[in-house]
């Protein structure tokens, strides 16, 4: 992954414009102060830019590498640390399959499935460290069903209060406690 050379300008200028932009918004139409548009995007804007330095992205690569040591059926690529800097990030390729290959390449879709929440659980209850940008486009699985994850580059740090309001969470959607879930929101 290479950082184009001027991002960081355009990114900034664009962060100008869009802050700008709510701002006046919220002017114009004061109850959308209610929602705080300038501060949802303000918000977004730390994160693109926080992806842009390649360097927190091998951080965090390193991290999920050391959280998951101990887990066979995940992958995260390996680095190649002599070629990453902060506008470079070179790691191993994997060729793998995407989601749409799995049947027809005889994975077995429930093994992947109970790793997928299985490394999800451990993201949130054990780590508190997770990848905050999981869609299909970044994962692959290898053709003994080890699934591969990568573009870490944006991620969220679950604090203890943060972790027991997913646990209740999760334990009233389970027990069907609608009352439960409507209080935690």
């Amino acid at each position: 992954k290479v950082r184009r050379p001027d991002v960081v300008e355009k990114v900034a200028l664009d962060r100008s414009i869009l802050i700008a932009g709510a701002r006046l918004a919220e002017r114009i139409v004061p109850s959308l102060r209610l929602v705080s548009v300038a501060e949802a995007v303000a918000t977004f804007c730390d994160a693109v830019e926080h992806q842009l330095h390649l360097g927190n992205e091998a951080d965090h690569n390193r991290r999920f590498r050391a959280n998951f040591a101990d887990e066979p059926d995940l992958h995260f690529p390996a680095l190649f640390d002599a070629a990453c800097s902060d506008s470079v990030l070179t790691m191993e390729f994997v060729d793998a399959l995407t989601e749409d290959e799995l049947v027809s390449a005889g994975v077995d879709v429930h093994r992947v499935v109970t790793t997928g929440m299985r490394c999800v659980c451990r993201m949130i209850f054990s780590h508190g460290f997770v990848h905050a940008d999981l869609h299909p486009g970044n994962m692959r699985f290898e053709p003994d069903g080890r699934i591969v994850l990568f573009d870490l580059g944006l991620v969220g740090t679950l604090s203890d209060g943060d972790r027991l309001t997913n646990a209740k969470l999760l334990f009233a959607f389970a027990t069907g406690d609608g009352k439960t879930v409507a209080r935690l929101f």
